[in-house]
């Protein structure tokens, strides 16, 4: 169902909290049912951040990595190649990016689009009359156009200077609680413009 524009709303990490040992709650797993799957607990720590050193504890024992089949580093979850720790304990020790819906907001925010694409490479061959393509790379990008708050534009222009990740996330929704979309992203460009008979 859709609702008015002005419900929705564009959150950004803040910098990385270390954490250690953080609990973790069996999930449903996301390939095969003859692994375990592993989320941290806390709603408020489950975006975790990919550039902090990390690990997985098993009953108090390091898990190597070679056992862990896929981290989901977006929503602070991870899947095993062994089920042997399913019946233990399962904790997460490295760092989280703290976003929330009331802290993160991107104050003056006014506008955005968002895009998915994919390549599609070609491979037609002789006589072939129309073109054959398989699908390659896939893409996403997401233009926010905002007003020119100073704070957040200090903070964008910081990361976009020093090519760090961004963890972004939009919100559709009346009570501004979920996100429908939430991706590390760097920012490629940002532009100022201004006119006489509008806002800056």
């Amino acid at each position: 169902m859709a609702v008015a524009g002005f419900n929705c709303s564009i959150r950004k990490a803040g910098f990385a909290v270390a954490i250690s040992n953080e609990v973790m709650s069996s999930v449903s797993p996301f390939y095969t049912a003859t692994t375990a799957a592993f989320r941290v607990t806390d709603a408020a720590r489950r975006v975790l951040d990919p550039d902090t050193a990390w690990h997985v504890k098993s009953a108090g024992t390091t898990i190597a990595f070679t056992n862990i089949r896929w981290v989901d580093f977006m929503n602070g979850a991870v899947q095993l190649y062994s089920g042997a720790e399913a019946a233990a304990t399962v904790t997460f020790s490295g760092g989280y990016l703290p976003i929330s819906s009331t802290t993160a907001i991107m104050v003056e925010a006014r506008s955005f689009t968002l895009s998915d694409s994919r390549n599609l490479l070609d491979c037609t061959t002789f006589s072939i009359d129309t073109h054959a393509r398989v699908a390659g790379l896939r893409d996403v990008s997401l233009k926010v156009e905002t007003l020119s708050h100073r704070a957040d534009l200090d903070d964008l222009r910081t990361l976009f200077a020093n090519g760090t990740g961004v963890v972004v996330e939009l919100g559709i929704d009346t009570s501004n609680s979920s996100a429908q979309f939430r991706a590390l992203t760097k920012i490629s460009a940002i532009e100022v413009a201004g006119s006489v008979d509008d806002l800056v």
